[in-house]
C-alpha cells in the first residue's frame, strides 16, 4: 500500500512507499506519542517537530519479541 501526497496548484504529487521513513522539510505543528518509562502517552498539545526530523512508521521503533527496542 502507498501514501500520497496531492498539493493543489502547479505542485507535483509524490508517492512514498507504505512504511518509509520521511524527513520533515519545514517545522510542522503536531501532537505526537513520547515513550514514558515504557508507556506511550500523547501529548496533551501540539509541538513543533523541528525540519529536518524524521518521521518512521511503527516498526522503525516497535520492540522485538524480547522486549527491547
Amino acid at each position: 500500500m502507498q501514501a500520497a501526497a496531492f498539493v493543489i496548484g502547479c505542485e507535483r504529487a509524490v508517492l512514498i512507499d507504505d512504511g518509509a521513513p520521511v524527513r520533515l522539510s519545514r517545522p510542522t505543528p503536531a501532537r505526537v506519542y513520547y515513550d514514558d518509562n515504557g508507556t506511550w502517552r500523547e501529548t496533551a498539545g501540539e509541538v513543533v517537530v523541528p525540519a529536518g526530523w524524521w518521521i518512521v512508521p511503527p516498526r522503525f521503533v516497535e520492540a522485538d519479541e524480547g522486549g527491547a527496542l
